[in-house]
């Protein structure tokens, strides 16, 4: 992963034009281990795009389009935001959760990220991983302080409980399940500790259906802890 060029640039004006303390942009994907050297490219200047986005909690809830390799953050507001969680292999979808949970930001419509479209061993291939850690970042933003509110929970929890069901339905092959019946449910009310069910939700995406992870999806610094 690097940058594309002037994307630090590109991004601090985004940041200042929008008076915002984070910026992110959007990713572009070339080919891994062809020939050409992805920041061997011309300066392009990036159109003056941009999306102020007061409520990115709510967008960053739904997906995460985008990963750190696309961000540029006020050193200040990412302490205040709590920064990075160690307990996370994939760091992305919880810091812009944080910084959301913070204050607004703004994107910045064009490419700043580079990424290879294929990597051996990359999480995103990963796909239970993966899942596994999009659902455990909404688990850990809902039980971490200072919360957010009862909307977001409630978008955080139709999130999880959806994903989960719809990995356990086509990876598994189970059509009625525990997971189905909390997606049913979600769709009706939200109940008093929607963050139970989140949590229960981590189950559709270990291989023996435990809400632990795996040992060997831990971090490095989670496992020589333990």
């Amino acid at each position: 992963m690097t940058f594309s060029p002037d994307a630090t640039r590109n991004l601090l004006v985004a940041c200042l034009r929008h008076k915002t303390e984070h910026a992110w942009g959007d990713l572009e994907y070339f080919e891994f281990g062809g020939d050409q050297d992805p920041l061997d490219r011309p300066l392009v200047e990036l159109p003056e795009d941009y999306q102020s986005i007061d409520d990115g909690l709510s967008f960053f809830i739904r997906n995460c389009p985008a990963n750190s390799t696309s961000m540029l953050i006020g050193r200040e507001f990412y302490l205040r935001a709590g920064g990075c969680n160690k307990a996370l292999v994939s760091p992305d979808q919880m810091l812009f959760l944080r910084l959301f949970r913070t204050g607004p930001g703004v994107h910045l419509k064009g490419a700043v990220g580079l990424l290879p479209d294929a990597a051996p061993g990359r999480l995103s291939s990963q796909k239970g991983r993966s899942r596994y850690e999009s659902v455990l970042a909404l688990y850990t933003l809902m039980t971490e302080p200072p919360g957010i509110s009862r909307q977001h929970q409630a978008e955080a929890y139709r999130r999880a409980v959806a994903r989960a069901y719809r990995f356990d339905r086509r990876n598994h092959g189970k059509s009625v399940s525990g997971h189905l019946w909390r997606y049913l449910e979600s769709k009706l009310i939200v109940p008093s500790r929607p963050e139970r069910r989140v949590y229960a939700a981590l189950g559709a995406f270990t291989d023996d259906g435990s809400t632990e992870r795996p040992e060997n999806w831990k971090p490095a610094a989670i496992r020589k802890a333990s």
